[in-house]
């Protein structure tokens, strides 16, 4: 929830909480998770952040165009570009894993090479 009482709040509570509730029925044997209040303030927090962010990257993509107007398009690429290095360390812990797994077959085909269980 935005500190300033006096801005409306973009994002509301209550359907922010029925939605965070009804997208988790498959962790608990099909039913939903609770949503403590506090836990839903933070979320709610966390989307503002993010949602300033791409928007003033996307606005800064429309101010470099010379345009005023935000399009679909400077709001997709911002996101894209928000979301990059969280995308590259996913691949780089991906690859670390398929090297792993190349390491330990490798070290299992060595006769040299005794492993730890």
């Amino acid at each position: 929830m935005s500190e300033d009482n006096n801005s409306p709040d973009p994002i509301k509570h209550a359907p922010l909480k029925s939605y965070a509730k009804e997208t988790t029925p498959e962790l608990w044997d099909g039913e939903e998770m609770w949503a403590n209040d506090n836990a839903v303030e933070e979320l709610e927090e966390s989307l503002l952040e993010v949602a300033r962010a791409v928007w003033m990257e996307a606005a800064e993509r429309a101010l470099q165009d010379n345009r005023r107007t935000v399009r679909p398009g400077d709001v997709s690429d911002a996101y894209s570009e928000f979301k990059h290095p969280h995308e590259l360390l996913q691949q780089a812990a991906n690859d670390m894993e398929e090297l792993r797994w190349q390491f330990l077959d490798t070290a299992a085909g060595s006769p040299l090479i005794t492993q730890d269980e």
